[in-house]
């Protein structure tokens, strides 16, 4: 069997979503006013939010704006470190600073940092802030923005949390907000292109496999990285020469499985049940998805949940995850139809 780096993967890192690309395409007019603002003086300003859907883009925009202002960064994933304790202690681990006391206080943390940022000027990232609860966040966004030389870049799916945050405390904490939206076929078929150039062998890729990739994986960045480098690994196990889009297009659907059973996992049976329905019914509107839910909730045994949940989990939980799409047909007022995500397989996800 080859070896990974032998064949057609060349530098594996370059393949890897977590691994800053080279260059920032088609944000320049964002780059621009997101650097300016991480310039700014702080704490009442140099502040922001981005917000977009999964995969478009705004953790690369975040990145290559801290590097450009040339500031110092804590970057810590709030889908993995789910509490204001557990991202204080990253970034008090980060800055390599040491606690002033050994206690498990967030105060403690804090005060930690307060001290040691007294010279240093630190942009903290906080990426998927949204997956923390909301009086967590609170916490962080009042004491970090509060701290000398701290600008806070907070990456969310959308500004619900902040609305919150800002409802409670009006004028605390005012970012600069910016809405990230994916990159076309094209733009982004360029930047996967970059990392070809550097991961896989030449030759071994084309143009063409390129923007089969970007268009299959539907503005998911993340989604086509993932699903490049698991061709081109592909290949390489299977003693291949080239990438060619059968391979893509099986690995794509692949990932898009795997990526929708891993949310569904997360969410309640209800979420499932909802998204069950608008499966097997595709374009239903949302007053038909309510009366299917509800009997197929009776048929599981399943408590009955109040109508403006359900609009709830199918509008800020399955469209905003990207396992639902929904449409505003304008038909009798305000309708709003729904349809599943496709899967890069086929039909299932279209809409008229």
């Amino acid at each position: 069997m080859p070896v990974v780096g032998g064949g057609v993967v060349l530098v594996p890192e370059a393949l890897d979503e977590n691994t800053l690309p080279s260059r920032l395409l088609g944000r320049d007019d964002e780059l621009a006013r997101l650097v300016g603002t991480l310039r700014s003086p702080v704490p009442r300003n140099g502040h922001a939010w981005l917000h977009g859907p999964a995969g478009c883009g705004r953790t690369c925009l975040a990145r290559h704006a801290i590097e450009a202002a040339g500031l110092g960064a804590v970057h810590v994933n709030c889908r993995t470190v789910q509490t204001a304790f557990r991202v204080l202690d990253a970034a008090v681990d980060q800055l390599r600073l040491l606690p002033l006391e050994f206690s498990r206080e967030r105060e403690v943390r804090l005060r930690a940092l307060r001290a040691g940022l007294r010279d240093r000027r630190v942009v903290f990232l906080l990426d998927d802030a949204d997956a923390l609860h909301e009086r967590e966040l609170e916490y962080l966004l009042h004491g970090l923005a509060e701290l000398p030389n701290v600008s806070v870049l907070v990456t969310a799916a959308g500004t619900g949390s902040l609305d919150a945050f800002q409802s409670r405390n009006p004028s605390h904490f005012l970012p600069l907000v910016l809405e990230v939206r994916p990159l076309g076929a094209e733009a982004m078929a360029e930047a996967l292109a970059d990392r070809a150039r550097v991961g896989i062998v030449e030759g071994a890729w084309s143009s063409d496999v390129m923007l089969a990739v970007a268009r299959a994986a539907a503005g998911d960045g993340r989604l086509a990285v993932q699903a490049l480098r698991r061709a081109a690994n592909f290949a390489e196990f299977q003693g291949l020469r080239k990438l060619d889009e059968r391979v893509v297009a099986t690995t794509l659907a692949e990932l898009r499985n795997l990526r929708r059973t891993g949310l569904l996992g997360q969410l309640t049976q209800h979420h499932r049940v909802l998204f069950k329905v608008v499966c097997d019914r595709p374009g239903l509107s949302a007053g038909d998805v309510r009366r299917e839910e509800a009997i197929a909730a009776r048929v599981l045994n399943l408590s009955a949940i109040a109508e403006r949940t359900i609009r709830k989990y199918l509008n800020d939980d399955l469209v905003r995850l990207g396992l639902l799409r929904v449409q505003r047909t304008g038909l009798r007022g305000n309708v709003f139809r729904y349809w599943p995500v496709d899967l890069g397989g086929g039909e299932q996800g279209a809409m008229p």
